[in-house]
């Protein structure tokens, strides 16, 4: 992943545990976690969601 995202991007993913182990190559990293039903949260005056990535690539 890291050869294809820039690290200064705010990386938004699912509860994966190969993403998390991704969190401390970026500036910005924020989860969802599926397995509990969240599929988008608020944060700091930004959605959390991997929803328009999952519909843009479908």
């Amino acid at each position: 992943m890291k050869e294809h995202i820039d690290p200064s991007n705010h990386l938004v993913t699912d509860e994966s545990v190969v993403c998390h182990f991704m969190k401390p190559e970026f500036d910005q990293y924020s989860t969802v976690c599926h397995g509990k039903k969240e599929y988008a949260q608020k944060e700091e005056g930004f959605t959390v969601t991997t929803r328009w990535r999952a519909s843009s690539h479908s």
